[in-house]
């Protein structure tokens, strides 16, 4: 039966809470959500079933796919939303392929069913589809988990929850595909999210700069460090800007910024502009690196800034620089400039963990926030913040404004700002070229 767009009401989706009280993934006090976020309205899938209706099995509909980066896009059903329709073949009855739409499903992950797309047989095709409902201005990533019987309350056992969201795959057909800790996915951005100017096809590529990459044993932190090196190509002059990342890792490989830097240069966004980066050798020392480290400015001014004057590379001064991080990383680019304020004066701040550290009954310390909050102005050099957080990051939106709300009692300068997303690489990527532009645009 074909019915028109405002005819449609919402797909009931089993939910194993439906039969009683709810299951609630128990969270440390320190990570306890001050709101989740809201399930994403299932609809009937009618572009999908339209494209499967054409007597041409699933062909019709993989061809859509491909053309529109791996999901269909509709307007509405509400002038603030639009539909996603997602898609993959089915290899056989007993598989299961849950939609993981970042923080979303990870917030939500006590209950998988309400993201389990549908199988759907069509001549001699089976396919999985599934239509959320979804704000205008949200990016994201979604990745696909794909199992067979997959146990849909997996998400309430931690372990079995953090292995699970590292297999994802991309939606088939993608453009864009993020590689974060082993977990693909594909980036998805609908009509009125914020520009990604430097990420985007729209702009000329740039000539691309000079990558270099090592390991510094580190004296100062007793650890071995990854660092990375990309200097922009000479065509576009002499190096002035110097951006210090956290997190590197990320940044360099798996949700890599390198392209969009030589658009940046290309498209004389900002003078240009030197990328070093770091990140622990070990992952699993990443929040020994990260959460407050008090040796890590030493690290930085004594061994990977000589570093990059080692590969003959000039390095701006303190006023040309700033220093970035996301999650734990922003609680340590926020750490830096204000203990180290001679070293870096400017930061960006995305989605920090301003709860840091938990203590052994799983409360948050909120320690940055009371060293910030007793900083002294006056004696103390002028610093300036990029700050963002997404709307639907739970318990670190409201955090995130806390430490936003310190920083303007001080007088100190911020630009602040909440994005519709969540806790990740779709959205920080971009932030991070709005934030050298804020600091350094010409």
């Amino acid at each position: 039966m074909n019915v028109n767009d405002s005819d449609r009401a919402p797909v009931p989706v089993a939910s194993a809470t439906a039969q009683g009280k709810p299951h609630r993934v128990p969270f440390p006090p320190a990570m306890e959500p001050d709101f989740l976020p809201p399930l994403p309205p299932r609809v009937y899938p009618a572009q999908a079933h339209s494209l499967l209706s054409r007597g041409q099995g699933a062909a019709p509909l993989f061809k859509a796919l491909a053309a529109s980066g791996g999901y269909l896009l509709e307007d509405g059903p509400g002038p603030d939303s639009c539909t996603v329709t997602f898609g993959r073949s089915a290899t056989g009855n007993d598989e299961t392929v849950v939609a993981m739409i970042d923080t979303i499903t990870h917030m939500r992950r006590e209950d998988l069913s309400p993201f389990a797309l549908e199988q759907v047989v069509s001549d001699d095709a089976v396919v999985h589809i599934g239509a959320f409902v979804l704000p205008r201005t949200l990016r994201t990533s979604v990745g696909l988990l794909v199992g067979k019987n997959l146990d849909l309350q997996l998400g309430r056992d931690r372990e079995a929850w953090i292995k699970a969201s590292r297999s994802t795959e991309p939606l088939p057909f993608s453009r864009e595909v993020l590689n974060v800790n082993g977990a693909l996915s594909t980036v998805v951005s609908l009509p009125d999210a914020l520009p990604q100017p430097f990420l985007e096809d729209d702009l000329p590529e740039g000539r691309p700069g000079t990558l270099h990459s090592g390991q510094l044993v580190s004296d100062i932190l007793g650890i071995n460090i990854d660092v990375w090196c990309y200097a922009p190509n000479t065509c576009y002059g002499q190096v002035r800007n110097l951006l210090i990342a956290t997190d590197a890792d990320k940044l360099v490989k798996g949700a890599s910024i390198l392209g969009g830097l030589d658009r940046a240069h290309e498209a004389r966004a900002f003078a240009p502009t030197l990328l070093l980066g770091f990140a622990s050798s070990n992952p699993q020392l990443r929040s020994d690196l990260l959460g407050m480290n008090p040796s890590l400015g030493e690290f930085i001014n004594s061994e990977l800034l000589p570093w990059a004057t080692s590969l003959s590379i000039p390095v701006p001064d303190r006023s040309r620089r700033v220093i970035s991080g996301a999650s734990l990383g922003g609680l340590a680019a926020a750490d830096i400039v204000r203990t180290h304020p001679y070293l870096v004066s400017k930061a960006i701040v995305q989605s920090g963990s301003f709860w840091w550290p938990m203590d052994e009954d799983g409360q948050a310390g909120d320690e940055e926030l009371r060293l910030w909050e007793a900083v002294d102005v006056d004696s103390t050099p002028a610093v300036s913040f990029f700050h963002e957080v997404g709307t639907l990051e739970g318990h670190l939106l409201g955090c995130n404004q806390k430490f936003r709300d310190i920083v303007r009692r001080h007088g100190i300068e911020i630009r602040y700002r909440e994005y519709t997303g969540g806790h990740g690489y779709a959205c920080w990527r971009g932030g991070l070229f709005d934030g050298l532009v804020h600091f350094f645009g010409e």
